[in-house]
């Protein structure tokens, strides 16, 4: 882990950012999110918003 390479403390990070050590740990041992899907992400809630929330993910797909 980077953080603790640089001296930092586990618990006081996981307090500021109200999370639970398991939380943390868990989330740091998957992989990162690649930028295309992240991309993908945004334009979905987009067109979700967009469309007034009415627009579910087969709609979506025309779109």
């Amino acid at each position: 882990m980077k953080l603790k390479k640089v001296g930092a403390n586990i618990q006081q990070v996981c307090r500021c950012l109200s999370l639970t050590r398991s939380v943390f740990y868990a989330r740091s041992s998957r992989p990162m999110i690649k930028p295309d899907v992240l991309m993908l992400h945004a334009a979905a809630k987009h067109v979700h918003a967009e469309m007034d929330a009415t627009y579910g993910s087969r709609r979506m797909c025309i779109e």
